[in-house]
C-alpha cells in the first residue's frame, strides 16, 4: 500500500478507515517490506475483521 508523505493519506478515504488504522498499515508494510495479499494487510496490520475482506477489490498489492 503505498503512502504519500506529503500530509494527505489516501488510506483514510477507503471506508472504514481511520487515520490511526492508516499509520497501522503502513507501520506493518514497512515492517513486513510490503503485504502480498489482503489476508497478510488483515493479519499482520491488525484490520478489524471484515474490513480487509470488504476492500479487497479496491487494493492492489505490489512488492
Amino acid at each position: 500500500m503505498y503512502r504519500q508523505r506529503t500530509g494527505h493519506d489516501p488510506c483514510t478515504t477507503l471506508p472504514g478507515f481511520t487515520p490511526e488504522l492508516g499509520e497501522r498499515v503502513a507501520q506493518a508494510r514497512d515492517a513486513c517490506h510490503g503485504f502480498d495479499s489482503v489476508q497478510e494487510l488483515e493479519v499482520y496490520a491488525d484490520v478489524p475483521p471484515g474490513l480487509a475482506d470488504e476492500l479487497a477489490e479496491r487494493l492492489v498489492f505490489i512488492r
